[in-house]
């Protein structure tokens, strides 16, 4: 799991997008965001990139958990 819930943007970007350049074609990894801006900008980037946001969990942490699939290379 990646934990990006104490960084910020563009960090946020930057650590996911090289997460994802590691990833296999059709891998799914889960990432840890915080509300507010990166819950916000993370899973746009990710499908903006041509990669999918699976599923959004809410926490008890009040932090979001995001399941993340690789789509392409």
């Amino acid at each position: 799991m990646l934990d990006i819930s104490n960084e910020v943007c563009p960090i946020t970007f930057v650590k996911v997008k090289i997460l994802l350049e590691k990833m296999s074609t059709g891998s799914v990894a889960k990432v840890l965001v915080k509300k507010g801006e990166a819950l916000k900008n993370v899973p746009k980037s990710i499908e903006e990139d041509g990669h999918s946001v699976l599923k959004k969990t809410k926490r008890e942490d009040n932090n979001y958990l995001l399941l993340v699939k690789k789509n392409k290379q």
